[in-house]
């Protein structure tokens, strides 16, 4: 059904300094527009036709999904409810505007003013909000017909021919397009275009040709760099949308799930003569065909076609209202551009080799554009990998240093902004500075889940576990399908003494990726810290197995042996020896066996201090969390300890948030 207010004669709400405008469904704050998606719109709307009033979550599931289209109703809600509290700068502890009402839904409580309009939008929004309309204002061009016989668009190339179903459709949309395509709709779609915020998914592209795959998935990820700057344009799901396997119907439901509006798919074909790159944009409601785009480029030019695409996607999305501005952080030097490319390539593969390769390649085009922001940017993340995979703690300074350059160039790089905030952190024991410069990283790409992962983990480091967990929760309700967002959920989790949650998300991970050791090895943890030890050994020794490693199976079955007769401390033991003796299973999960925690668990407070002023010594990054680790808890008391959180700009956490069991 439809939202009940949009056929009546209300025009505006008032509330603070906030006023709504229900026909266009623009929030502006102090006369400033503030950017609303049309699903946060629709909340907002009910919330306010009813101010005062519990809305339960049932209702909102009808009124916001009237045909049941969403995978996860309640995930979906509390994003919708996080996403229109930050718009609104509204704290939940605190409520200003939206009040939580558990179990039972939410309330606006704030006070509220309606202004009316001289004549009922009834017929107005029964074309906005027709089913057989556009959903999102684009511009649907006949190109079905001459898709076939275009160049690189034939049967002969295996991508359209996986989404041939999208032109079947076509020629039916464009039909439907000419009925609706009334001076009625147009206008409507006109008042919302400014206000509207298309989320846009852009699928890893399909490759052909020697070496076509790694560099397509370095110029995606920049090419998304590039359109995320679009006004008025997200593209949040990052990691989640290369899981469809070209299932049609199950990108369809992904995409839904995720509130998309439109696909970007691309065909990128790389040869002796250069490169060429066929995209397709797609409606994500009923995966129709929307349009089509064909780039020809010398290989080493292909920062000619990512600008070409950007402004060519600006025109289609209808966003002429708005201004489009030069790529942020970017080169328009040819081989700068190429060096870039071949240095993201290399980083990604994440071996010494290649890493040193992505440092020779960034600096390559350092030299060739000594103001290329994101190549500095580029540099910083590398030095700050290897100091987290590796140990080099080395490169902790090369990292603030390159994360410096690339904001002196471009204050507005969201990249170089979160590394410089996971940097000063270790480097500098600057928590405050860097939880601000993680906040500028979300605030510049809120869609990032990544981003809000790392802020995530700055907040657990500081204590505050209730916005850490609000933080994963809102990276996960963007990537619901990256395995990596629930390891951070259950680190959080952990850190917060919420077992319950730890477990439930290690066992999403698990479900996600169900062959990575890591994945059996974080529900082991998860297990342990709930105090289920039985089964958290069973789990490290299932990971064992998977990974043939016979010393590991060994070592576990010695310890649930030891555990039966003397409990943890026995436990315990049997992993200190292993550790004392250098024994080689530790090479392989070097996190399983960290001296400080083994010895705090047997008691050894001696040994355990001295291992953790080493780490602290060498900059090592679990220092970041030593005050909220479950397993130093036995040094709570030691003064040592506490002298030891001082100089880490740390404190023990006051109080945990109440346990909550949260079913993914």
């Amino acid at each position: 059904m439809d939202n009940p207010t949009l056929a009546g004669n209300i025009k505006r709400y008032v509330f603070a300094a906030f006023s709504f405008d229900v026909e266009t469904g623009e929030l502006t704050r102090n006369r400033h527009t503030e950017r609303i998606r049309r699903q946060t719109s629709r909340l907002l709307t009910i919330l306010l036709e009813r101010a005062g009033s519990v809305v339960t979550r049932d209702e909102l599931r009808e009124l916001l999904w009237p045909d049941g289209e969403h995978l996860d109703h309640d995930h979906a809600i509390n994003r919708s409810v996080n996403q229109l509290r930050e718009v609104l700068r509204d704290d939940p502890r605190n409520p200003r505007f939206i009040e939580t009402l558990p179990t039972r839904g939410y309330r606006f409580c704030a006070e509220v003013t309606v202004e009316r309009a001289e004549a009922p939008m009834a017929l107005v929004n029964s074309v906005a909000e027709s089913p057989a309309r556009v959903e999102v204002a684009l511009a649907v061009v006949p190109q079905a017909a001459a898709l076939e016989a275009s160049a690189g668009f034939t049967g002969s190339v295996p991508f359209f021919r996986r989404y041939r179903k999208v032109l079947l459709v076509a020629a039916a949309v464009l039909i439907v397009a000419g009925v609706v395509g009334s001076a009625a709709y147009w206008r409507v779609a006109r008042q919302h275009r400014e206000s509207r915020i298309v989320r846009m998914g852009v699928l890893p592209f399909d490759a052909q040709g020697e070496g076509a795959a790694q560099l397509s998935e370095s110029f995606r990820l920049d090419l998304m760099d590039n359109l995320s700057q679009l006004p008025n344009v997200e593209l949040p799901a990052e990691h989640s949308l290369d899981r469809s396997a070209g299932d049609f119907a199950a990108l369809q439901k992904l995409a839904n799930s995720l509130q998309l509006d439109v696909l970007l798919m691309g065909h990128f074909v790389l040869d002796k003569e250069g490169c060429t790159l066929q995209l397709e944009v797609v409606r994500a409601k009923d995966m129709a065909h929307l349009a089509s785009f064909q780039y020809n480029s010398p290989k080493d030019s292909l920062f000619s076609i990512r600008g070409r695409v950007q402004r060519d996607l600006f025109s289609e999305l209808q966003l002429a209202s708005a201004p489009l501005h030069a790529s942020n952080g970017s080169t328009e030097d040819a081989e700068a551009y190429n060096d870039y490319l071949k240095a993201r390539d290399a980083a990604a593969l994440g071996s010494g080799e290649s890493e040193n390769q992505a440092l020779r390649l960034y600096q390559a085009a350092i030299d060739k554009d000594p103001g290329f922001a994101r190549a500095y940017s580029g540099m910083a993340a590398v030095h700050l990998n290897l100091t987290n995979t590796r140990g080099y703690v080395e490169h902790l300074p090369l990292a603030k240093y390159y994360a410096e350059q690339a904001l002196k160039h471009d204050p507005n790089l969201a990249e170089a902004h979160a590394i410089m905030g996971a940097t000063v952190a270790r480097l500098d024991w600057n928590l405050i500075r860097a939880e601000g410069e993680l906040r500028q990283a979300v605030e510049l790409e809120p869609h990032s889940a990544t981003y809000r992962a790392w802020l995530s983990s700055t907040l657990v480091s500081a204590g505050k576990f209730t916005e850490a967990l609000q933080q994963v929760d809102r990276a996960r309700a963007e990537e619901p399908l990256w395995p990596a967002v629930y390891s951070v959920q259950a680190f959080c989790a952990g850190s917060a003494r919420q077992y319950n949650l730890m477990i439930d998300s290690a066992k999403m991970y698990l479900k996600l990726a169900p062959t990575s050791p890591h994945a059996r090895d974080l529900l082991a943890w998860s297990y342990y810290s709930s105090g289920r030890y039985k089964e958290a050994i069973d789990e490290w020794r299932t990971m064992a197995q998977q990974e043939n490693d016979s010393g590991r199976v060994a070592l576990e079955d010695h310890g649930w042996e030891a555990f039966q007769h003397g409990g943890v401390k026995a436990y315990a033991k049997v992993r200190v020896k292993a550790i004392e003796s250098g024994d080689k299973v530790i090479v392989r999960h070097p996190n399983d066996f960290v001296p400080a925690e083994w010895y705090a668990a047997m008691g050894n407070n001696d040994k355990a201090l001295a291992n953790l002023q080493a780490l602290a010594d060498q900059h090592d990054n679990n220092t970041m969390f030593l005050a909220s680790n479950p397993m130093l808890e036995p040094l709570h008391r030691d003064p040592r300890f506490l002298a030891l959180l001082n100089r880490l700009g740390l404190t023990l956490p006051v109080s945990f948030p109440k346990e909550t069991h949260v079913t993914q």
